[in-house]
């Protein structure tokens, strides 16, 4: 099945109507630049669109949910409308990948500035944090440790949490684990993304 492009703009998404705390919020998300560009609520397949407005509506449930499915279905691209609502919002967001706070993490190790619970910390305030590429990790038990410390100080203080992988339902969980497993099913679940990809050419 071809579904048609989610982006046609060339732009900056429009941040008319923003304040500059919200524009900050915003900027500051680390949202990927390819994904900053597309307007919100620009209509898509039917069920891209339903599965956005159906995370943007838990924003602030303290919800923990999962983006499954194979690469190009715009998973990356419906948690950067929920950046972008969150941020008008003026909540504190930040997207990253598994690898990036596992490096971030890492890092410290070498430091005689920034200890391991500030790495931490910087994921684990945010309102709203968004783990992308999570099937690109080593499965070590220093990662599943890592991990499952941070979920579970996120899911502890209500912060909403989205995390996205190109797997399956049945890989993600043997990926993280019966702990991240049962806090899914508690707090938000998984949405399985298995439309076709935008990237295939019409």
């Amino acid at each position: 099945m071809t579904i048609p492009s989610p982006s046609t703009a060339s732009a900056e998404r429009c941040t008319t109507g923003m304040d500059h705390t919200e524009r900050t919020r915003w900027i500051e998300c680390s949202i990927p630049e390819r994904h900053r560009r597309r307007e919100p609520n620009v209509v898509a397949v039917e069920d891209w669109t339903k599965t956005r407005e159906a995370v943007a509506s838990q924003l602030g449930a303290g919800f923990l949910m999962g983006l499954l499915g194979k690469r190009g279905t715009g998973k990356t691209q419906i948690a950067a409308d929920v950046a972008f609502a969150a941020c008008r919002k003026v909540w504190h967001v930040k997207y990253a990948t598994a690898m990036d706070f596992f490096l971030d993490v890492r890092a410290t190790y070498k430091s005689e500035i920034q200890a391991e619970r500030d790495a931490i910390a910087a994921y684990s305030e945010p309102k709203l944090l968004i783990l992308d590429e999570l099937q690109v990790r080593g499965e070590t038990d220093f990662e599943d440790r890592m991990l499952t410390h941070l979920l579970d100080k996120r899911y502890g203080a209500m912060r909403d949490t989205l995390l996205i992988a190109n797997l399956t339902a049945e890989e993600f969980a043997l990926s993280v684990g019966p702990s991240i497993t049962d806090r899914l099913r508690e707090c938000g679940g998984l949405f399985k993304c298995e439309w076709g990809s935008w990237r295939v050419k019409k």
